[in-house]
């Protein structure tokens, strides 16, 4: 049973009010509608579930519940207090005083609890936004074509006016040093003065890129043009965009001077000469309006170079991988640069591949890289500032990694590398009555050093044939474990020593997790995922369903975990209250089945994490008390598997927008809310060449937000080779 009970700010009942009851998970579902009674009571019988509770009333500001959770047993109970409210009409109209239609307006008040009241003029211009309460907040209204307007107001007027600007555009052309017209394919353009960025549009035809969509304002336009390999020139001019009009920009790259040819050696400071390197070459800045000309040259195996085609003026000297800058005067000829804090960031590993009897390997492969050399030579270009582990294959041969520590030279000659076939695993597959399992079915191999494979992915296949036998050739002499899983059949986990050549799998009834997902108040909670992850690549993502239920299969014996996050639900604001769990670990015996009733978090503190740059790389990781970094990457993976994830969403103020990022190229910021008080370690951690981790106390001793700045996990973090 769903009771709605209606109270003004006074605390009177008020009957007659419809409200409008829908479903959580989606943000259209269809409506019930429920009115209430003299007492300002209303009630409806409701399927178990997750509902959404709204009201749109005359004379009162729009209210809505969110999170409304109904279980057979857990009855709800909205209360509902309608704060004075009211109509505001309003008109859009453009700069010369002509009505707009189809304009998107919208009150965004600042109680962040309730909803974002929007609408769309008339043909008129006119428009009506329902439910406004008093207080504070922004207005907004966005029109293609013009201008976004914002205006933030302590109380919405009951009458208002918006004159909306028209947006302006830009065509850019480009002429060669030779005059002739260049074929522009790209162009970057930012604005100069104060203001919003704006959200414009590009287009590129026939050789002009034009922009739409541009807020008047001062503007500056730039773009790149290749006289020669290696050699890159940049143009800029500046434009002012007006309302409605369009705008031309031509970038010349008439009347380039350049000067004589620079020549000359780098070195470090220990004198060694800088070679296999890139040094760049840079003059000019288009952010002064300057011409920009950026050329690159690698200096020779002496550390000499020779630089052709700078334009006149000063140099500015770089070197690939340091932020060091020499400068270069402008009549220098001849230069001896040295680079005192220089330590390239990449270099050569070299060596050969050689079979058994010591001939060369002609085909090949390093890591992901690809080589015929009938000497069975290569030459890969690696990270130098940490180890790292290198592995070589080659078809009719078992896999071998090779160690390579930190690099101290540009180039460094590794032993040869020798491969042998490996060796053959043969195994039966058996299922629970101990019968051979028929032709299809694939098992797995996992080496032991990756059995989590939480960070890394190196697994080998075989398909059983009818008497579900299966046979794996050139397999590495590594422990490792062979594992299979059938849809409720049950599970094979067998461990496969360094030298074993025959195996036997076996399966075993799964275990069964079943339980319920509830607040902190013991309300189900509908439509929440379970992520339920088991050593040795193991795992599935139930829903909860009405009565907030799930079940989870899991191999039997194994060693798993289980977390929960929100899953779907409203877009628009204001959203349902995030709610976080704690990590359960679970081991259920073959054909055993365990409950589990998982609570969300309720502490007082909250951990927020800051890195110095954003990254799709980064992964960071809490766990309660004081806990020593891992000594291994296994057992690294092991404890991510069974962390604390950060909050899925960021504690980020309501959007004033309608549109939503859909491209994400990593976070700066992560954050952990709801934690109980007491000392937690905190892992930051970068996957790339290999695992970066920094390892942090945390002390959570009063409520709060505890805000932490780390380092990049590559400054300095522990690094575990892949």
């Amino acid at each position: 049973m769903l009771t709605v009970l209606v109270r003004d700010a006074g605390g009177r009942p008020l009957s007659g009010i419809r409200f409008k009851v829908r479903q959580g998970r989606a943000d259209h579902a269809q409506a019930l509608w429920e009115r209430t009674d003299g007492s300002g009571r209303g009630q409806l019988r409701l399927a178990s579930g997750w509902y959404v509770v709204s009201a749109v009333v005359p004379g009162y500001q729009s209210f809505v519940d969110t999170d409304v959770r109904i279980a057979r047993d857990h009855p709800a109970t909205v209360a509902m207090t309608l704060q004075p409210g009211g109509s505001v009409s309003g008109r859009v109209v453009d700069a010369s005083g002509a009505p707009l239609r189809s304009v998107w307006v919208a009150w965004v008040p600042g109680d962040e609890t309730a909803p974002r009241v929007s609408v769309m003029s008339d043909p008129e211009g006119r428009f009506s936004l329902d439910g406004v309460g008093h207080g504070r907040g922004v207005l907004v209204s966005e029109h293609p074509g013009f201008s976004r307007w914002r205006q933030a107001f302590e109380s919405l007027p009951r009458d208002l006016k918006l004159t909306l600007t028209a947006t302006g555009k830009l065509r850019v052309r480009a002429v060669a040093p030779d005059g002739r017209p260049v074929n522009l394919y790209s162009a970057d353009l930012h604005r100069i003065d104060a203001g919003e960025k704006g959200d414009w549009s590009r287009v590129v035809a026939d050789g002009v890129v034009a922009y739409e969509g541009l807020q008047p304002g001062r503007y500056r336009v730039s773009t790149e043009y290749s006289p020669r390999p290696d050699t890159t020139w940049t143009v800029a001019s500046d434009v002012m965009i007006l309302p409605g009009q369009t705008q031309d920009a031509v970038l010349r790259f008439e009347g380039f001077q350049e000067r004589a040819p620079l020549r000359g050696r780098v070195v470090g400071t220990d004198g060694r000469p800088v070679t296999d390197t890139p040094l760049f070459a840079t003059s000019g800045d288009v952010k002064t309006g300057d011409r920009k000309s950026w050329t690159r040259v690698v200096p020779d195996a002496q550390g000499r170079f020779v630089l052709e085609h700078l334009l006149k003026g000063a140099q500015r000297m770089t070197l690939l991988g340091s932020e060091e800058v020499v400068q270069v005067a402008e009549d220098a000829r001849d230069v001896s640069l040295v680079f005192r804090a220089f330590r390239p960031t990449e270099g050569f590993v070299e060596g050969r591949v050689l079979a058994p009897d010591g001939k060369p390997i002609p085909s090949f492969k390093v890591e992901a890289t690809a080589f015929e050399d009938p000497r069975g030579r290569y030459s890969l270009r690696v990270p130098t500032m940490l180890p790292q582990v290198l592995t070589v294959s080659a078809e009719g041969f078992a896999p071998v990694r090779v160690g390579v520590g930190a690099l101290t030279s540009p180039r460094t000659a590794l032993p040869d590398v020798t491969l042998d076939a490996g060796r053959t695993v043969r195994g039966q597959l058996l299922g629970l009555d101990g019968q051979p399992l028929p032709a299809g079915h694939d098992v797995t191999l996992v080496l032991t050093r990756e059995r989590d494979a939480h960070f890394s992915q190196d697994t080998r296949s075989a398909r059983t044939d009818a008497n579900g036998r299966f046979v794996m050739e050139h397999v590495p002499r590594e422990a490792g474990i062979l594992q299979f899983a059938a849809e409720d059949a049950g599970t094979a986990v067998q461990s496969l020593d360094a030298d074993q050549q025959e195996v036997t799998l076996r399966l075993v009834p799964d275990a069964t997790l079943q339980g319920t997902l509830a607040d902190a108040r013991g309300r189900p909670l509908e439509g929440f995922k379970l992520m339920a992850r088991c050593q040795g690549r193991f795992g599935s993502m139930p829903t909860t369903d009405a009565e907030g239920r799930f079940r989870v299969r899991a191999p039997g014996g194994q060693p798993c975990v289980v977390k929960g996050f929100r899953s779907g639900g409203p877009s628009a604001w204001p959203k349902p209250p995030q709610r976080v769990f704690l990590p359960r670990p679970f081991i259920g015996a073959p054909g055993e089945t365990l409950r589990m009733e998982m609570r969300a978090r309720t502490g007082p503190a909250s951990l927020r994490v800051k890195l110095p740059t954003a990254s799709e790389w980064f992964e960071v990781a809490l766990v309660q008390g004081d806990v020593a970094l891992p000594p291994t990457l296994p057992a690294m993976e092991t404890l991510v598997l069974n962390a604390m994830e950060p909050d899925p969403e960021t504690s980020e103020r309501r959007p004033e927008w309608n549109e939503t990022p859909f491209l994400s190229l990593g976070s700066d910021v992560f954050e952990f809310s709801s934690l109980p008080l007491g000392h937690y370690t905190l892992f930051v951690m970068e996957n790339r060449v290999g695992i970066a981790v920094h390892r942090i106390p945390v002390d959570l001793s009063k409520p709060g937000v505890l805000d932490i700045a780390s380092k990049l996990p590559e400054d300095g973090g522990a690094f575990f080779p892949r």
